[in-house]
């Protein structure tokens, strides 16, 4: 089994920020198209329905 050494020696961290980017970016795309981050956040408290909620995109399957 490998030790946290191996694991750290094996993350290439040069290419770390290039494996994150698309990541970051499909994230960032996705909680814009539900409204923005504060909405994202402060949907259930809201208690408008004028947006689609994060949760009934993981409920549409």
């Amino acid at each position: 089994m490998a030790d946290a050494a191996q694991w750290i020696s094996g993350a290439r961290l040069r290419t770390l920020p290039l494996a994150l980017a698309p990541v970051l970016i499909g994230t960032g795309a996705a909680i814009g198209s539900l409204g923005g981050f504060t909405a994202f956040i402060l949907d259930d408290i809201s208690g408008k329905d004028d947006h689609v909620s994060f949760g009934q995109i993981l409920l549409r399957g």
